[in-house]
């Protein structure tokens, strides 16, 4: 797809440096400097609402210093687009091998663009994964949702465990079921006015139990900053025994996270 709504037919171009030099285009002062401008009388009231939208300079050093960890061909067929508006902070789209940025969600939700453009690119990187890994990974991420719905109950009924997912909306019948059984649980739900329907919500705490694509890319997110902030700990990953196809993936996440990498999240 090269053109997409709101980038202004801007050509979505790929690979590693077309990636940072987009996240470039969109960068500004970092928050302290900001205010001490906007406090000073410094800037214009124009100026100030675009300095507001700006992706701190520091962070955008951050996804660079995530993307020289690891090799710049995993990057060679992977855009990204950067929008004003949208309903959620990021996604990735699979088929379009696409990251895309909601510059407004984020900032409205107290987000951080390095954090939620590395979560979008472990997406990414999760279609390089061997299947004994992937193996791995769900069983990790169904024994964390066991763990929570041991706590939870209620979960436990909006989760398909054949599906390894939690489902989007359940019917206004089993959901005034679900509140009078768990009145606490209501504010997890929205009601859809359309479909009378009620759909979940997700916290910052199960967000991550969405589904074992989350699971994966909030995991090795969490590892990524865990990793800046402590550089000299052996940070676990889940590439211990990877199929030597693999092996340039494998080799990439060793450079940023150590070599000594375990099998699994604990």
């Amino acid at each position: 797809m090269l053109f997409r709504s709101g980038e202004r037919k801007r050509s979505i171009l790929r690979g590693k440096e077309e990636i940072l030099a987009r996240l470039r285009s969109e960068t500004g002062f970092g928050l302290s400097v900001k205010r001490k401008l906007i406090r000073e009388g410094e800037i214009t009231a124009i100026e100030e609402a675009k300095l507001v939208q700006a992706i701190p300079r520091e962070q955008v050093d951050n996804i660079s210093r995530f993307m020289d960890s690891l090799s710049d061909d995993l990057f060679d067929d992977v855009g990204i687009s950067i929008l004003k508006n949208g309903g959620k902070q990021g996604q990735f789209s699979y088929a379009e091998k696409l990251v895309t940025l909601y510059k407004e969600s984020i900032i409205k939700n107290g987000g951080r663009f390095d954090r939620t453009a590395i979560h979008e690119m472990w997406h990414n990187l999760e279609r390089a994964l061997p299947e004994k890994d992937v193996l791995v990974f769900k069983r990790d991420y169904l024994n964390a949702v066991n763990r929570f719905i041991k706590k939870n109950k209620w979960f436990g009924e909006i989760f398909d465990k054949g599906k390894l997912k939690v489902v989007n909306e359940i019917s206004d019948k089993k959901a005034q079921d679900l509140f009078k059984r768990f009145p606490e649980i209501k504010k997890y739900f929205s009601e859809n006015i359309k479909t009378k329907n009620w759909e979940v919500r997700f916290t910052d705490k199960t967000y991550r139990l969405k589904n074992v694509d989350e699971w994966f890319a909030e995991n090795l997110a969490d590892k990524t900053f865990e990793h800046f902030s402590e550089m000299s700990q052996t940070t676990k990953g889940i590439f211990a025994h990877a199929k030597n196809i693999f092996k340039k993936v494998i080799n990439g996440i060793q450079r940023a996270f150590g070599r000594d990498t375990a099998a699994r999240f604990n």
